[in-house]
């Protein structure tokens, strides 16, 4: 609800940065110790987006990278962020648990857990994927079961916003 009612706050985000607060802030929920992340940046350009919503969906996403990672061997994430005048996509692919087909075209839907042994309350996805339409972006998943997850975020880059006045709140 909240997303929906607050207005976009345009600013610069170093992607770099954002992620590493974000596996910070995680490590402290989570044994990342276990999980090998890797971060490739490549940038052409600033990146204006709203900071807060952009760290939520990072947050989001790589916490369940986490919580989802591969049991039986070494975990690994690798984060591809391309940052263009137009746009900044985010890749993070993992060699996690997975998700069964059957359930990737109702994941991001409100409650919904993929699994019955599944942590959480089913919220994380359906409020990124809201966050992500917020800012006039996409997220897309692939995703085989037992190999791992592949979300794709693509967001416009706001450097010259093309949101109403009544949506965007220049910081």
């Amino acid at each position: 609800y909240r997303n929906e009612r607050l207005i976009i706050n345009r600013e610069v985000v170093d992607m770099k940065k954002a992620i590493e607060h974000e596996i910070k802030i995680l490590s402290g929920l989570y044994d990342v110790s276990t999980v090998d992340i890797n971060i490739s940046l490549n940038r052409i350009s600033d990146f204006y987006s709203d900071g807060h919503r952009v760290k939520a969906i990072i947050n989001n996403v790589l916490s369940n990278a986490i919580k989802y990672k591969n049991i039986k061997g070494q975990s690994k994430i690798d984060i591809e962020v391309n940052v263009m005048p137009d746009s900044c996509q985010i890749a993070f692919k993992d060699n996690g648990i997975g998700i069964r087909e059957q359930y990737l075209d109702r994941i991001f839907e409100i409650f919904y857990r993929a699994d019955e042994n599944a942590k959480g309350s089913g919220l994380g996805l359906y409020i990124t994927k809201n966050m992500v339409q917020k800012l006039g972006g996409r997220i897309e998943v692939t995703s085989s079961y037992g190999e791992g997850s592949t979300f794709t975020i693509i967001l416009p880059n706001l450097i010259e916003s093309n949101l109403s006045a009544q949506e965007l709140h220049i910081s």
